[in-house]
């Protein structure tokens, strides 16, 4: 079997999906991180079937380190905080360690592992890349129960070296979601960009 490839190399280049390949990558916006922004606001997810969110350069001010998370929101300024976000994730360090943390009670995605340090900031060797992939649209009663997966590539503030963290969970509110709420567990963040991709 051929093998498909995209027509550019990295996902914030790439317009249009290649020959064989079903659906339509739309760019939905383009957002620049302001430094000194306490949070990015993705929305309204309604048009599409799927959104991909990719994270370019991002990172922020604390040199003990923060954690970046995501809630789901019913509009631009109304987000879900009650103790309802499952999920799952592994991290990956340079080192060959590996850490799981799984929950099932908790008030947001933490992308960055549930530890702080383990991304620290204020140096611009540190900054987060990655993706995340959003999916509710394709329920009959759309964006209800909202799911999430993301792969995030990090620098542990030890050593400098190379992390990946992986992982995957959903809302367990029977409400429909349209926003995202990116946000830090502490700080601010001091560059970055969003990229909202929408795919049919």
């Amino acid at each position: 079997m051929a093998i498909i490839k995209a027509n550019n190399n990295t996902l914030s280049s790439v317009t249009a999906l290649p020959s064989g390949v079903g659906g339509n990558l739309v760019l939905v916006t383009d957002t620049t991180i302001s430094s000194g922004a306490t949070s990015v606001v993705l929305g309204p997810l309604t048009t599409y079937d799927k959104y991909i969110i990719e994270l370019i350069d991002v990172n922020h001010s604390t040199s003990g380190g923060a954690i970046l998370r995501v809630q789901y929101g019913t509009d631009a300024s109304t987000y879900n905080n009650s103790s309802n976000y499952s999920y799952a994730m592994q991290l990956m360090v340079y080192d060959d360690a590996q850490y799981t943390s799984a929950k099932n009670t908790d008030t947001q995605f933490d992308l960055t592992f549930d530890a702080a340090s383990q991304w620290g900031g204020d140096d611009f060797t540190n900054a987060v890349e990655g993706q995340m992939m959003v999916y509710g649209k394709q329920r009959s009663t759309t964006n209800t129960y909202p799911s999430l997966i993301w792969n995030i590539r990090g620098t542990h503030p030890s050593g400098n070296g190379g992390t990946s963290q992986l992982g995957a969970g959903y809302l367990k509110v029977n409400s429909a979601f349209t926003h995202i709420f990116i946000f830090l567990s502490t700080g601010t963040f001091t560059r970055g960009k969003v990229k909202l991709y929408g795919l049919s």
